[in-house]
């Protein structure tokens, strides 16, 4: 595991985490999990209520008194989020039960059964944001990044949100652009284009995705050879996120692209 910092007068209220999991042993690991859990009491934990933003990926607890405090969770990364809000001291609500324990057949449930908001506003509340379906092979890594940020209003908790991401997407263009080694096998060209983007792989591709900044998917074709065309004119302007799984089941690689194409903001 290695934790990132950014410059703070880029993201002054929040932190992301840099998390590498590696398999290191002989068998596949298929429907791999990796979260993060936190039990926030915002200034009062009798007055928070906790809710998820879909489109951002991003699980967050707000208080409700006098005083306007966030706490927030985001997953960076493209892969499939999973938000699940605690009830610590409801009995009465359908929550998870942490009092009783936490074992490991609960938080497989935690990991892969959305429970995105809260349904009391005087109970003790925790959060806990996951990727799952992630695929190890053998000495397979998987590189996730979380963004951790505070805000006093829900606005600006979005731009804090926004700003990790954009940040998190200008990272992966300079991984692309410049350092070829981060996916040999993979080519994508070019990285400034206006309708027509080109894929070349080492091996046959089985599917290609393009997804929005915070994580949308805007569009999905089957592959099948080692190079695709692809016609992404019509994608708003802004950095997008090229997705691409061959036919043997690897991993996804996910490649920043400054899109210079016909589509306004």
């Amino acid at each position: 595991m290695q934790d990132f910092v950014f410059d703070s007068r880029n993201l002054p209220t929040g932190f992301v985490c840099d998390y590498k999991i590696i398999n290191s042993r002989t068998e596949e690991f298929d429907n791999a999990c990796a979260g993060l859990y936190f039990d926030w009491d915002v200034v009062n934990s009798l007055t928070n209520c906790a809710d998820y933003d879909p489109e951002r990926k991003m699980l967050y607890i707000y208080n409700t008194g006098d005083i306007g405090l966030y706490g927030a969770i985001c997953l960076l990364d493209s892969g499939n989020a999973v938000p699940y809000v605690f009830e610590i001291d409801n009995q009465h609500s359908n929550s998870i039960n942490l009092k009783e324990g936490f074992d490991n057949e609960q938080k497989w449930e935690a990991m892969n059964s959305a429970r995105p908001s809260s349904t009391s506003t005087n109970t003790d509340l925790a959060l806990m944001l996951t990727c799952n379906n992630l695929n190890l092979k053998p000495n397979d890594t998987i590189c996730l990044k979380f963004a951790i940020l505070a805000a006093e209003n829900i606005l600006e908790l979005n731009k804090a949100a926004d700003k990790a991401i954009e940040m998190y997407l200008a990272e992966k263009q300079t991984e692309v652009t410049i350092d070829d080694a981060a996916a040999p096998w993979l080519k994508v060209y070019p990285t400034t284009f206006e309708s027509t983007l080109y894929i070349e792989s080492a091996s046959n591709m089985d599917n290609i995705s393009i997804y929005s900044a915070s994580g949308v998917l805007e569009m999905q074709t089957a592959a099948s050879g080692n190079s695709a065309t692809i016609d992404a004119g019509k994608l708003k302007k802004g950095i997008h996120i090229v997705c691409v799984t061959d036919s043997n089941g690897r991993k996804e690689y996910r490649l920043g692209i400054r899109h210079l194409g016909l589509g306004d903001n």
